[in-house]
């Protein structure tokens, strides 16, 4: 059942769907995209840092890929990400290599 509160719902379609839909591999949208619309996936929406509040362009938290490709590395401090305490994933808002998705 898709969640009644707006807040969640918002980041997990708009937020998770729309970013998975772009940038998301063919397994990741396969398995997790039926799963954002039916409601049975929540994402939490990790902007905000401890010396920029929820400006994103002053965003310093980075994401870069392991040198093999199989990992993303995250270097950085959130200060909270809303709908956390109920998320079953956290759609970090980062820095990373223009040239290269770190989704």
């Amino acid at each position: 059942m898709a969640p009644s509160w707006p807040g969640p719902y918002i980041h997990c379609a708009f937020y998770g769907g729309l970013n998975i839909s772009a940038h998301g591999s063919d397994n990741q949208k396969r398995e997790l995209l039926p799963k954002i619309a039916r409601g049975e996936l929540l994402f939490a929406y990790g902007l905000s840092e401890p010396d920029v509040g929820g400006d994103l362009a002053s965003v310093a938290t980075s994401a870069r890929l392991s040198e093999d490709g199989r990992f993303v590395i995250l270097n950085g401090t959130k200060r909270w990400c809303t709908g956390a305490r109920f998320a079953d994933y956290i759609l970090c808002l980062v820095k990373s290599d223009r040239g290269r998705a770190a989704l």
